[in-house]
């Protein structure tokens, strides 16, 4: 039993929190946690009309993960869409590095060689409240194969930080797929929480892109 949770742990710590721990518990019970992180994965992906149109019943992974056109359904009851919740700036951020303004000598032509070869190094981003840092990072992250995580130094701790490390860490053993970690004014840490990110990003684990208010020298 001490070895099914810990691979029921492992699993969650690679698909993150939205399936039910029954739902994970389904993908687990005809094989390892590579296979079920796989098909949990791969049913994310399908297009959830894909059963409707073939007549045959989704699987197991398919039914726990709620479907973009199940969510759409559920807006359209009277409910407001989420999004419209946002404020104006979050929804009107850019997701492109083409919509990105004023940047371009931050974009310069060895960054933007880094990302097309998906070896995007770690940085420091520095600048006033509102510059575009946050921006920055996310249309740097999307224009790469990694996956991208954010934390707010201001709200977290090395708790949270080393939960975000293990995610990646199996996410790279797994999977083989690397991930950006967004540290939001990490100025607010301290050094011992700092060099906590040392170790793993020496290894490769994640590649940390720093956002922060204060000169860094």
């Amino acid at each position: 039993r001490t070895g099914w949770m810990a691979d029921l742990a492992t699993l969650r710590a690679i698909v993150g929190d939205e399936p039910s721990d029954s739902a994970l518990k389904l993908l687990l019970r005809d094989g390892t946690v590579e296979a079920a992180a796989n098909r949990f994965f791969e049913a994310s992906a399908a297009p959830a009309a894909a059963a409707s149109t073939t007549g045959k019943r989704p699987s197991s992974a398919a039914a726990a993960t709620p479907s973009k056109e199940r969510r759409l359904d559920t807006s359209s009851s009277g409910a407001k869409p989420a999004g419209s919740a946002k404020p104006l700036a979050e929804r009107m951020r850019p997701s492109r590095l083409d919509d990105l303004l004023g940047q371009g000598e931050a974009l310069d032509a060895v960054l933007r060689q880094s990302l097309c070869e998906d070896r995007l190094p770690s940085l420091l981003l520095w600048g006033p409240p509102g510059c575009g840092k946050t921006s920055f990072a996310a249309c740097v992250a999307a224009s790469t194969q990694r996956l991208f995580r954010s934390l707010s130094a201001a709200k977290c701790g090395v708790s949270e930080l080393r939960e975000e490390l293990s995610r990646a860490a199996n996410a790279l053993r797994l999977r083989g797929v690397g991930t950006i970690l967004f540290v939001d004014e990490i100025h607010r840490w301290s050094k011992a929480q700092q060099d906590a990110l040392l170790m793993d990003v020496e290894k490769g684990t994640v590649t940390l892109v720093g956002a922060t208010t204060e000169n860094p020298s």
